[in-house]
């Protein structure tokens, strides 16, 4: 009995040895490696890519970016040098794009002084000292501040120039420098001293007397005017470039031309439409339009070439007043849409890459609705713009709900 359950065990083992092996075999028989699957496997056919004929309209259209601009415009520098500083930096902007600028405002702090603006023709060339100064600048500092303060006009910086001044530097926490016996007199001033004013100026030596260094001041011709721009921040180094632009006057936009554009214009740009975009003057009509050469700053480094500055084509348009909405600002940007043709509204359009030619003749290729190539008709393409054209059929008919192609999807190597 037992010879017989030991030789039924080993038969069944048997027979699992054997069918383990043979499954073994016949998966090991079935396996491919990624190279083997792909040296057995066929190419896909290329594919057709194909689009749709559009029908609408096409507009031959180039934009650009441009920017408002008041006629009056005055940079404005803060002084490079400071009376008992090492150096002169920007220690404060007051004032902020859009701000109204008058007589007797705080436009800058340089090291800790101030920059105000007053009414006058004349640039600042030198320092005003109470008792000593005299003549016509000495007479439009006092202009200026008879508009504030009622300051009597003599032409010499007297007791009432020097309240006045203090009144203008404390209105805005500031105090005045002084200057003690030290002769700061020019030798204008020194001959000037004969005459019964100068000495009495030789006599207020003795006692402290207001300084207002020139680049305290800033004369700009009229008011009001708003700061359109604002080029300086705190710390940065004064008297190396301007710190704010202030604007009055007659408005006007100005674009920068590409040179290839600015040629286009002069040939051919009185047939164009222009456009204005913007939000803030979108409902203006440009009108004429004048181009004019600019000079820009050079971006080279060479000191040899940047002797001259550039000069760049600017195309501008006159506005009106009333065409610019309140609270507008010189530097805000305005884009413009030169339209230089526009199609039908019922254009057959294709892409431009749906094109081909045999050298002498230009074709599109139609496709049916399984991507198979059904006729080729000659077309004529018109406007182009942005990677798309405007087609007309020459030897057969196209419709809009027809399909060409554009291109075949190729997977072979």
């Amino acid at each position: 009995m037992n010879i017989n359950k030991n030789r039924i065990a080993l038969a069944m083992l048997m027979v699992a040895l054997v069918g383990t092996t043979t499954a073994a075999w016949y998966f090991a028989s079935k396996a491919r490696t990624v190279d083997q699957i792909a040296a057995e496997a066929s190419p896909p056919d290329d594919s057709i890519v194909g689009v749709e004929i559009e029908q609408g309209q096409l507009v031959d259209v180039e934009s650009l970016a441009g920017t408002l601009e008041r006629t009056g415009n005055v940079k404005i520098e803060g002084p490079s040098s400071v009376s008992e500083t090492s150096k002169a930096i920007v220690s404060g902007v007051p004032v902020k794009k859009g701000d109204a600028v008058k007589n007797g405002s705080l436009l800058l702090e340089i090291s800790g002084r101030p920059v105000f603006t007053l009414q006058g023709e004349v640039s600042t060339y030198r320092d005003y000292v109470e008792g000593e100064t005299r003549g016509d600048d000495v007479r439009q500092l006092q202009s200026a501040l008879s508009r504030l303060y009622g300051t009597p006009i003599t032409g010499t910086f007297d007791a009432e120039t020097a309240s006045a001044v203090r009144k203008l530097y404390g209105a805005w926490g500031y105090n005045t420098i002084t200057a003690d016996s030290a002769d700061s007199r020019s030798e204008q001033d020194v001959n000037d001293s004969d005459t019964q004013d100068g000495s009495q100026a030789r006599n207020s030596n003795s006692e402290s007397r207001i300084v207002v260094p020139a680049g305290e001041i800033q004369f700009i011709p009229s008011f009001p005017m708003k700061v359109s721009q604002v080029h300086a921040s705190t710390n940065d180094p004064s008297g190396e470039s301007p710190a704010l632009t202030l604007s009055s006057g007659d408005w006007h936009v100005a674009f920068k031309l590409p040179k290839s554009l600015a040629e286009d214009i002069k040939q051919t740009g009185n047939s164009w439409t222009y456009e204005f975009v913007s939000n803030n003057i979108k409902d203006v009509s440009p009108g004429d339009y004048t181009m004019k050469m600019r000079e820009v700053d050079s971006q080279s480094h060479d000191a040899s070439k940047n002797d001259k500055q550039a000069t760049t084509p600017f195309l501008i348009f006159d506005l009106k007043m009333d065409d610019v909405p309140e609270g507008s600002m010189a530097g805000d940007k305005v884009i413009l849409d030169i339209i230089k043709e526009r199609s039908a509204n019922n254009a057959l359009i294709v892409p431009v890459s749906a094109l081909w030619s045999n050298g002498e003749k230009t074709f599109v290729t139609v496709i049916d609705n399984n991507k198979v190539e059904s006729r080729q008709v000659q077309v004529t393409p018109t406007i182009s713009n942005d990677g798309r054209t405007v087609i007309k059929p020459i030897n057969g008919s196209l419709l809009p709900t027809e399909t060409v192609a554009v291109g075949k999807l190729d997977r072979k190597e």
